[in-house]
């Protein structure tokens, strides 16, 4: 039986860790074209929320039934209050989410009309000084004695660095907690030592 396996047949308690995003959908109905470009015009009817990023992931086992935790970092903007919201309604624990005041939140809106995505505009969170993850980092060892798994995911945002990838996998290793990563890029030698 793979380690996986035997994880998810105990009730565990997961540690997510990576790049967090807002998802956000603008939808409506298009009938003309702009007269300053050609391009539709979408008339707004309604939007939509949802964590985006390793939130999806954190959002996926919690739709399981999977006691979920997350480490990650947002930017002190309304994006990250939205996430904080999303996270907040699902009573998923905001104590691993650091608000670093010098990025914005990483946020991928997509405006939808007829059914059909018009367009898409990203924001990305793609600075993070790793003075502002100290804290985090120094919080490792008592996260992840809490969890039977550590889940990296790591969308190339920046979130990820190898200085604090290596201490979750070092301090996860001497715990005996297993590591489990979805991989951005080709720099795979950040994932040494992982499960």
């Amino acid at each position: 039986m793979s380690v996986l396996s035997k994880i998810l047949n105990k009730n565990p308690k997961i540690l997510v860790i990576g790049d967090l995003m807002l998802d956000r959908y603008i939808f409506g109905e298009t009938t003309r074209i702009s007269p300053e470009a050609p391009v539709p015009v979408v008339k707004f009817s309604n939007e939509k929320f949802m964590l985006g990023g390793c939130g999806n992931v954190v959002r996926n086992l919690d739709n399981l039934g999977v006691k979920t935790s997350i480490i990650s970092a947002i930017g002190n903007d309304v994006a990250g209050e939205k996430i904080l919201d999303e996270l907040h309604n699902r009573n998923i624990s905001i104590s691993g989410i650091v608000q670093i005041p010098t990025i914005c939140t990483t946020e991928k809106m997509r405006i939808l009309s007829n059914e059909q995505q018009i367009v898409r505009v990203d924001w990305d969170a793609n600075q993070f000084d790793l003075k502002y993850l100290k804290k985090l980092m120094s919080s490792f060892p008592e996260k992840i004695k809490e969890h039977d798994g550590i889940l990296i995911s790591d969308y190339g945002k920046g979130f990820c660095k190898t200085e604090m990838l290596n201490e979750i996998i070092k301090t996860s290793n001497l715990l005996k907690v297993p590591v489990f990563i979805d991989p951005k890029g080709t720099n795979w030698e950040k994932y040494r030592n992982t499960d």
